[in-house]
């Protein structure tokens, strides 16, 4: 490129403003993308009843880690933000665990360190129903 073209110079001007503006909008589609995170949970072949897995799970993306614990006759689920940018997307907002099934739909809210806790009662159904379930995050609290 010469500097003596003022065209040429103008036209790189608007190719890397253009490309710095769709950069952007990807990002933005990336986090609507983001607002909703699966999990899937593999039972094994010998067990009547899903266990969690006792070191826990992530979501498709690898962004979120579930972690499950009976104590007594709840299970308690705590969910936490894995790496920087999942922590950025989480941390301080609402979310909502929907089973596929739609057994359970609990709200619950992550804190600043992108930690979040939930009760829920130890049985059968509810242990089916974490096979397959997603956590939303509420959209009007979107940064």
């Amino acid at each position: 490129m010469s500097t003596r073209n003022p065209r040429a110079l103008s036209y790189t001007i608007r190719v890397v403003l253009a490309a710095a503006e769709a950069r952007r909008e990807l990002r933005g589609l990336a986090w609507q993308r983001a607002a909703k995170f699966e999990f899937q949970l593999l039972a094994a072949a010998t067990s009547e009843l899903a266990q969690p897995p006792a070191e826990g799970w992530y979501d498709s993306q690898r962004q979120l880690k579930v972690t499950a614990r009976i104590q007594g006759e709840e299970l308690h689920l705590s969910v936490q933000a894995e790496g920087y940018e999942a922590l950025r997307r989480v941390a301080g907002r609402s979310g909502r665990l929907r089973s596929a099934d739609r057994i359970l739909d609990v709200t619950f809210k992550f804190d600043q360190a992108g930690n979040a806790f939930a009760a829920l009662k130890s049985a059968p159904d509810v242990h089916r129903a974490l096979i397959s379930f997603e956590i939303a995050l509420d959209d009007s609290e979107q940064s």
